[in-house]
């Protein structure tokens, strides 16, 4: 029983962990046929992102949907690497993060994008960052006029990153990070796990102790 209980007791232990940390949950892009337009504020991109869904309600050749596991210059994040035939040019992006937050505290964000026509930041559909001029980040870190910076004291619960930009040509890799305390650390995607996953895992081990310990009494027994 001794070997039941402890199991038991790592299984919950990992749960406690994995409920304590911070969580990129899921990292996602979106590209459409862009307007090739600058907008005067951050609303404006946002209300053009919802205009051209509507306008485009099946999607368009070129431009799609993707998953996107770590959102880092080595990712190669951009409409012509992640849409198969995806487009170079003329491009209206949106990228959502969404992220658990277990402890509140202030966060850092800087996000690196290629948008010609500028674009915008939104932090829990607040507006955070705005700048309608050509913004090519070039993977410097260090380009700092080039990149959207904030920061916003973060409560406990999940939170959603939304990032609106436009592209006439030339679509060139983009990036994400965030900085909880630790540093800068790009977005990457680990989905927490299922309760149901970790009880199944607890039941496994623990039928699989209890099956040790049932063979273990019978060769005490058989020994007599």
């Amino acid at each position: 029983m001794n070997k039941v209980v402890l199991a038991l007791a790592v299984v919950l232990a990992a749960f406690q962990t994995h409920a304590r940390a911070d969580s990129i949950n899921s990292i996602s892009f979106q590209s459409l046929p862009g307007t090739d337009m600058s907008f005067g504020d951050a609303l404006g991109y946002q209300a053009n992102w919802a205009d051209l869904q509507l306008a485009n309600p099946g999607g368009a050749a070129g431009y799609g949907n993707a998953s996107i596991q770590t959102w880092d210059l080595a990712g190669n994040v951009n409409n012509n690497q992640l849409i198969p035939g995806g487009s170079s040019s003329d491009i209206a992006f949106h990228y959502r993060v969404d992220f658990t937050v277990t402890n509140a505290a202030w966060w850092d964000f800087r996000i690196a994008p290629d948008f010609g026509y500028g674009g915008a930041v939104f932090l829990d559909n607040n507006p955070v960052a705005f700048n309608p001029e050509d913004m090519w980040w070039g993977g410097d870190w260090n380009n700092l006029s080039q990149l959207f910076t904030f920061s916003s004291f973060l409560s406990v619960g999940n939170h959603t990153l939304s990032v609106y930009g436009q592209e006439l040509s030339a679509d060139g890799p983009t990036a994400g990070e965030y900085d909880s305390g630790t540093g800068f650390t790009a977005f990457a995607a680990v989905p927490i796990p299922e309760p149901s996953s970790l009880l199944l895992l607890g039941t496994g081990i623990a039928a699989f102790s209890a099956g040790g310990a049932i063979r273990l009494r019978r060769q005490r027994n058989s020994a007599v």
